[in-house]
Parts: C-alpha cells; structure tokens; sequence
C-alpha cells in the first residue's frame, strides 16, 4: 500500500511540470507578422501560413508603413525556408487606384476589392480637393491581385476611415486574424502531450525498477491530451500519428496512425507523439515535400533554390513557353542528395521569361515536382540600344489628361509638361511611374480647363538606356457655362409712335423686347423685337406705337451657351 502511495505521488511530481512547461517558438513563428528583407531589394511580409508576400512597389509598402524602420534583415537561407505566397496588396481606405488600361478610379476594400467610385464630387468627399494626388496606376500584371466589386454610388457605400480600422495590419487584409491564435493553442497542446508522454515513459521505468506493474498509468491523462490536440468531434474517433519502438530496438522504429484509445496505450509503454525520424525497413513510398521556391537571375543565367523535407536529389525543367505547350525543353540534374537544393542554369537570353519546374527524388525513388514558376532575365550588359516610343496619344478632360503610348520593351513611364513649349518654358511638372511596362498611361491631374499643355513622354529600359519623345499638345476643355448675362441700365426714350429700348450686359448676349399694353403677366397678347448679334450694348427700337399710350415690356439676353436673364417689368408713356 505504502509502495503504491509513492508510486502516485512521484507521478503527481512528474506530471506537474510537464504539463506547465512553456512551448518550443519556431524561428519561422517569431517572423509572423513581420517586415523581412534578404540581402536583395525585395521586402516581404511573413503572413501567419508562414508563408512571405511580395510587397510590389514602395507605394504599396507606403500604403503600410511611414518609413522603412519595421524592416528586419533575415539571412537567404532563412529566407528560403518561407515559401512565396503571393503579393501584399495596398491598404483598404488609404489611397485610390486605376489601373493603366481602364480610366475609372476604383477605392480599395478588405481582400483586394476594387469598388469603383462612379463620380468625381464622392472623391472629394471621401479625400478631399486634392483627390487626384491619391491615385496610384496599377500595372496590368498586379491587376490579378484584386477582384471588382460593387460600385461607389452615394456616400453610405464606403466609408475610407472604417476601411483603414477594420485592416490595421497586413494579415488582417490577407484574412490571418484567427490562424496564428489556433496554430499556438494546437502547438501548445501537442507540447503539452510531448512532456506529459515523456514523464509518463519516465514514471514506468521508475515503477519497473521497484518490480511493480501498474499498466494503465497515466492512460486518462494521455487520451484528454490526444483528443485536445485533434480536437474535430467525437474524441473516440480520433487519429494521431506515433512512433512504435519495439521494445530493445530503437532501430526498428514504424510510424503508425492509430485510434485515440490505442495511442494512449502505445505510450504508456515507451511510443512517442509524431512520425518517426526513421522508419526501420518499412518501404518508404512518401514523396519528398517541396517548399520554400525562390530564384535569382543575371542576363544570361539563373538560379534556382528550393528545400524538401529529406535529402532528395534536384532537377530544373526549363523553356521559354509553358512547360505544357513547349516544343523544347532543357533539364539540369544534380545526383547529391541534400535538403537545401540550388541547382544553376546558364546561357540564357538576356531580357526573356523562362518557365520552369523543379523536382527531387528521395532514396526509395519518389518524386515530387512543383507547379510552374516563372523568372525573367536581366537586359544584356551590351545592350545600349533605346526603347522604341510609338502611338503617343492623350485623352483630356476640363482638369485631368491621360497620356498613354508605347514601347517594344519593358521600360519606365514619365511625362514633363507645361502650359507653353517646353523650349521657352521656365518651370514644367513631372510624372513618373517606375513599373516596367510595354503600354504606358501617365494621368495628369489639376490642369486648369481651357487651357494649352505641351509634354513629351520619357522611357527607360532596365539597362538605364531611356528614349523621349517629340513634343505634343492637348488642350484641356472649358468648364460649362451654366451663368446668364446680367441685365443693368435698362432705359426706354419714347416719342410718338416709337420708343428705344437700351440695357447693357455682363456678356455678350443677344437681345430681345416683349411688350403689350398691359401687364404681361395678363395680357392676352404680345409684341416681340430681337437682335441675334452677341453684345454687350443692347439697343432695340419699337414702331408703329399709339400716341399717348402706357407701354408695359420687359428685356431678355441669352448668352453663347443658352444661360437666359429677363429684366423684372418696366413701362414708358408715348407721348
């Protein structure tokens, strides 16, 4: 009785501790969330998939973040450990967006929704007079990146501010609110099973050097720690995968998937939690896991890394087409078995897009190929020839112009305009967007309408070779005129039968008289003179009037755009 006591107590000792041991924090863990950079110029975010997201261009960076101070530096190995997930996308409610190929200007919302705002004054609503100054081109390759939802009629539609509140970090946009909490409860719990599998272990040899037996030690606690960590429904039905070691022979190890029941006995008699590291002679039919793809390419060569979950030997497959139509492919092989594969290729074409897969094959002969990749290769170090500018055209409003042309290369965007010859000019405006593209637009905002811009377009290849174009014009248009004249010094110089009419005008208008021999506001009939000619001195004569007669008129000038203005009623006496 007094040996069972001490039995129980020593597993109450073991047992506590190891049920309040702290969790083993990964090196991928502690970058979730953060700002990393390599030692090239890409930054990316590590989401909490541990994955890394491209950030595409500093504005979408910016969008983010006021300054680079939040970015961490990560060797290239470590950095190769995360696979590529996608790119960052700008900041729900903190900029506008068009896209190069389409004029609409679209506000931003939770996972990439473009919603476009249908008309300029709810622009200036949401962001004020100086709107335009917000709007970021979107090049046609990142457009992938978002989805188009509902339009922007009214101001109840979208709310920037709220956007901006519901998204205050990158994975909350990406939609990782909730994945890290359950990804570090499910590793606190399967830490829990470790240490609580490891005291009981520890507690059975005890036991067996004091010539007892006691075989469902611990057998409780470990199937509550099973059915925690596979926590999905019926606890008796789960499965969890453990190491079977046979008794005095550690090297004939076998994963095994077993019920939660049948765990909890495997190990209380010396099992662990997990796959085996090595599985005796059981055949090994799993291929090796691929992750973690990157690559770096020059103007003739590229390589490509990657890293599996055992030694595996590497293969690149590569064309200039997709793998799957390419009437040519080139393979590169290397036989080393090795988790951190780096495979080169060389004598590439400078300035090409080449596609490629990888694959690794592990001792047993299984193989694991990627989805296709795709890189692009520098400009050539001899390449000192120009981009070709062509279709060089403009699109004008009353305060906004949309330049667009082309280039038979990847190049830079820029426009530099003023409101006379650039020649003369003594000060010009600048435009620039520094994606690479072959269809440029440039828009250019808070233009003064009725008025004329010279410009000429700039673009420069990756090789800083840059080309300009000749000068261009546009006018942009006049605002609408929706102001009639204004009718003063109306003045009426009868006679006997005649009377003359005279009034002047703001602007040039033509001129018209209506008069009867009452009020016109009941006459039953009227009398009208006119003149068409645009002036701003009016001057109409009435005849054949009655002597000694009261005369009631009025006078009405219409401008050039139809604004009409009528004179308040006004009467003269023939004499």
């Amino acid at each position: 009785m007094l040996q069972r006591m001490f039995i129980y107590f020593c597993m109450a000792m073991m047992l506590v501790p190891a049920l309040t041991m702290g969790t083993v924090v990964h090196a991928e863990d502690q970058l979730i969330g953060q700002i990393i950079q390599g030692s090239g110029s890409t930054l990316y975010y590590v989401g909490a998939d541990g994955k890394r997201y491209v950030f595409p261009n500093e504005k979408t960076f910016k969008s983010w973040f006021d300054d680079f101070l939040v970015v961490e530096q990560v060797r290239d190995q470590q950095l190769a450990q995360l696979p590529l997930a996608g790119n960052v996308r700008y900041r729900p409610g903190a900029l506008l967006v068009k896209i190069q190929t389409d004029p609409r200007v679209y506000a931003v919302s939770q996972n990439g929704v473009l919603r476009w705002i249908t008309t300029e004054s709810l622009a200036r609503k949401f962001y004020g007079d100086q709107w335009n100054l917000l709007v970021d081109d979107v090049p046609d390759a990142f457009f992938v990146n978002y989805t188009v939802g509902n339009s922007i009629a009214s101001t109840t539609d979208y709310d920037p501010e709220a956007e901006e509140d519901t998204n205050p970090t990158i994975g909350d946009d990406l939609g990782f609110r909730h994945i890290r909490q359950i990804a570090h409860a499910q590793a606190r719990q399967m830490q829990e099973c470790q240490w609580l599998n490891r005291a009981v272990w520890r507690l059975q040899k005890r036991i067996a050097h004091l010539g007892l037996e006691i075989g469902a030690i611990g057998t409780d606690l470990l199937e509550q720690c099973v059915a925690a960590v596979n926590d999905s429904g019926n606890a008796h039905e789960k499965k969890v995968t453990i190491c079977h070691i046979p008794p005095g022979d550690t090297e004939d190890s076998r994963t095994l998937t077993v019920g939660k029941s049948a765990a909890a006995a495997h190990l209380t008699h010396g099992d662990t939690v997990g796959a085996c590291t090595h599985d005796g002679d059981q055949d090994d039919t799993a291929a090796p896991v691929i992750s973690g793809i990157g690559y770096s390419a020059s103007s003739t060569s590229a390589r490509i890394t990657w890293i599996t979950n055992e030694n595996s030997k590497s293969v690149v497959r590569y064309a200039q087409s997709h793998l799957a139509s390419a009437t040519t492919t080139l393979e590169v092989h290397d036989g080393t078995p090795v988790q951190a594969h780096s495979v080169n290729l060389y004598g590439l074409v400078p300035s090409t897009t080449y596609y490629f897969i990888v694959a690794s094959s592990d001792g047993s002969g299984n193989m694991a190929t990627s989805a296709e990749h795709a890189l692009t290769t520098g400009v050539g170090a001899d390449d000192t020839t120009p981009p070709v500018i062509s279709a060089v055209s403009s699109d004008v409003a009353t305060s906004t112009a949309v330049i667009t042309w082309t280039t038979n290369e990847n190049s830079t965007s820029s426009v530099t305009f003023a409101d006379e010859s650039l020649a003369t000019a003594t000060s010009n405006s600048v435009v620039n967007n520094a994606s690479m593209v072959t269809f440029h637009a440039i828009t250019l905002s808070g233009l003064t309408p009725a008025t004329t811009y010279y410009y000429k377009v700039t673009a420069v290849d990756g090789h800083g070779t840059s080309a300009t174009s000749t000068q261009y014009s546009f006018a942009t248009d006049m605002l609408a005129d929706v102001t009639p004249p204004v009718v003063s010094t109306l003045t009426a110089t009868p006679s006997t039968t005649t009377a003359q009419i005279l009034w002047t005008t703001n602007e040039s208008s033509t001129s018209r008289v209506v008069y009867a021999l009452e009020s016109l506001t009941t006459a039953t009939s009227t009398e009208t003179v006119q003149n068409v000619m645009l002036v701003t001195s009016h001057s109409i004569n009435l005849t054949g009037l009655t002597a000694s007669t009261t005369y009631y008129f009025i006078v009405q000038s219409a401008d050039v755009s139809g604004n009409s203005a009528t004179s308040t009623e006004d009467t003269f006496v023939t004499e």
